[in-house]
């Protein structure tokens, strides 16, 4: 079943890039905090919850606003 990471890991690379080490030099200690406690997680939770979303579930939503787009309001 194809999802949305698939997608995005397809068309969008920079998305799913390392993190750039920005404090490596001065604080080594410090960028492999950053690192780990932070940037590593967030990618883990990032891939984990674009894999639940499937390519089925985003054609649902795409039918669901095209079909909110086109309803018309009088008052």
């Amino acid at each position: 079943e194809i999802n949305a990471f698939d997608i995005l890991s397809s068309v969008e690379l920079s998305l799913f890039e390392p993190a750039e080490q920005t404090v490596e030099k001065a604080s080594p200690e410090i960028e492999k905090t950053i690192s780990g406690a932070i940037f590593k997680k967030l990618d883990e939770t990032v891939k984990e919850m674009l894999q639940k979303i499937s390519l089925l579930d985003l054609t649902v939503e795409v039918e669901k606003n095209k079909n909110q787009s086109s309803l018309m309001f009088y008052i």
